[in-house]
């Protein structure tokens, strides 16, 4: 998140004690996200709730140390979606949420070209970790206009075609890249 000038919500991760974690959902409130490692996430209103996502998301994961809570942030939810091989950016499309389904995704959104700096700032992160593939940094915009990353996920996001259909075919982009072949 640093690395684009960005912040992170406040986070604490679900083997802390009980008390911890009942400190952090009184400090920040409700909803509370709790976290898988690599995906899955739920919103909770109340402390059974956690009780029992907690139960749900460790026999899932078999193990509670890479889960962790994560506080809400209220603002507009917005994307970057990316595509890079051997650490070259070949391309790369923000979106604004404007409508979700009933788990949070993507129904509806705005496509955009990103901001300068911050497609500087994925430049050189792809190339310093010789990333190759999709890969997506999901964000939220508070209403004071501070972003705060909420997820980075290795793979294209589920609204990827909407891009496409926009003008940004990145899926297209990479495997052009790997094959050489347009």
């Amino acid at each position: 998140a640093s690395f684009f000038g960005f912040s992170v919500p406040p986070y604490l991760h679900l083997s802390a004690s009980d008390d911890e974690l009942h400190s952090f959902c009184r400090t920040h409130g409700w909803p509370i996200w709790l976290k898988g490692p690599y995906y899955e996430a739920a919103a909770l209103w109340s402390w059974a709730q956690l009780g029992v996502a907690r139960n749900y998301m460790t026999s899932v994961w078999h193990t509670e140390s890479q889960l962790f809570l994560q506080a809400h942030v209220h603002g507009q939810e917005k994307s970057i979606a990316f595509a890079a091989h051997q650490g070259r950016l070949l391309g790369s499309v923000g979106m604004e949420k404007l409508e979700k389904t009933s788990e949070g995704k993507t129904w509806s959104g705005r496509t955009s070209i990103l901001d300068p700096n911050v497609h500087r700032c994925l430049d050189t992160l792809v190339g310093e970790m010789v990333w190759s593939g999709g890969g997506e940094v999901e964000c939220i915009e508070d209403p004071s206009g501070r972003t705060r990353i909420i997820e980075c996920n290795p793979r294209f996001p589920a609204w990827i075609h909407g891009a496409t259909l926009s003008g940004t075919n990145l899926p297209g982009v990479l495997v052009e890249a790997i094959t050489g072949h347009a």
